[in-house]
């Protein structure tokens, strides 16, 4: 790398190294919806029965492909499918109930609830 002498730099390099980056993170308030709406969710999978809620968990938590989940599992594509799709099913008739879970929730704070 050159070295530029102090005398040849120009403003608009100055300027562009003196401004910070755009933070492209969530806000506070964002990252604590985004934890709360986790742990409700986490907690529904939790109440699914066993083989549903190992299949959500591997193919919804954990990333993994259907396939992948299968191999895993010992069972065939399309009995993880089903389990998916029923799993999904009781997961929406679950959290259909909570108001609002994909937008504001109002009245919480990161898991404590404000009075």
């Amino acid at each position: 790398m050159a070295d530029v002498p102090l005398g040849k730099q120009d403003v608009a390099s100055e300027t562009a190294l003196a401004l910070d980056p755009p933070d492209s993170g969530l806000n506070p308030e964002e990252t604590c919806l985004q934890l709360e709406r986790k742990r409700i969710v986490v907690a529904a999978i939790n109440k699914l029965t066993p083989t549903l809620r190992t299949a959500m968990k591997l193919r919804a938590l954990r990333d993994l492909s259907t396939q992948e989940t299968a191999g895993i599992l010992g069972l065939s594509v399309g009995t993880v499918k089903a389990r998916l799709f029923h799993g999904r099913g009781k997961l929406r008739a679950m959290l259909n109930g909570i108001p609002d879970l994909l937008g504001r929730m109002e009245n919480r704070h990161c898991g404590r609830v404000t009075r």
